[in-house]
């Protein structure tokens, strides 16, 4: 009898401390203060709007969007956007490229425009030059090869003044099964952040999703690449820290063409990503 007293007390014992710890006022309290305030009575318009009108710019039916800012002290004493379109004519459908500055962030002048292959893009600081990680159209890359097997794939170029370019390396080509699902092969929406270790961390869209009522295709799937050169995918163990991991997928293509053994993992975008 003894025995099973001490073998109930030590098992409602261990219960007890498994309970999750109810927070006092004060932590509730300091938890609340350090979340900005960022509900919709807290913004305001502005009466510049819109800020960038694609009617100025001459080029037929032209839409812009996906702006991406780099604040004074990042790369000189000015803002700087950078944003794609698309317009179309007689001819077809044309992908471009906008680079304006600004001195206050409200007031903006295009210095510089690209027609070409360059789709959605993200620039990265990487010590004395920016990277910038795009979503290429093939059909405007002049390879006829990348044009036959995919629809967009990720590359990459360098700059050092947003002027002068290098020759673009292919990083990400949706060659595995998730990355080709739906309507159209596409790889697109890059975004790269350099982790503690120095390694250097991809996240981007893949899989196709076709919305009928809108008449064109949305991505399906979030995935993730590691790399130790930012130009070139490398072998890395898979990441632990995203749940639920949905695929381990291998095959990246690198800068120079060659393929390499990496990981990627593919998120859906309709779940929570961090339990």
């Amino acid at each position: 009898m003894k025995l099973k007293f001490i073998l109930a007390l030590s098992i409602g014992t261990f219960l007890l401390s498994c309970q999750p710890k109810q927070a006092n006022n004060a932590e509730i309290h300091e938890t609340a203060s350090a979340i900005p305030d960022w509900q919709p009575s807290r913004w305001s318009e502005v009466p510049e709007n819109p800020l960038i009108d694609p009617a100025g710019y001459g080029l037929p039916e032209l839409v812009i969007g996906d702006p991406q800012i780099l604040t004074p002290g990042e790369h000189d004493d000015q803002w700087h956007a950078f944003y794609h379109g698309f317009s179309h004519d007689s001819l077809g459908w044309h992908t471009w490229f906008f680079h304006s500055v600004s001195d206050d962030g409200l007031k903006w002048k295009e210095i510089f425009r690209e027609e070409g292959e360059v789709g959605i893009q993200y620039i990265f600081s990487d010590g004395d030059r920016w990277i910038q990680y795009y979503a290429a159209t093939t059909a405007a890359t002049g390879d006829a090869e990348l044009k036959k097997k995919y629809g967009v794939v990720i590359r990459a170029r360098t700059t050092t003044d947003f002027v002068n370019w290098s020759e673009p390396v292919n990083l990400v080509m949706p060659d595995l099964p998730k990355e080709r699902e739906g309507s159209s092969v596409e790889a697109r929406n890059p975004c790269v952040i350099q982790l503690p270790d120095g390694r250097y961390r991809m996240y981007y869209s893949a899989g196709m999703v076709y919305l009928d009522d809108a008449g064109y295709g949305e991505p399906k799937y979030i995935f993730c690449a590691e790399a130790d050169n930012p130009l070139a995918l490398s072998p890395k163990e898979k990441s632990r820290s995203w749940r639920p991991m949905r695929a381990s997928l291998t095959a990246i293509t690198g800068a120079a063409g060659s393929r390499y053994s990496a990981t990627r993992t593919a998120i859906s975008p309709f779940i929570t990503l961090f339990i």
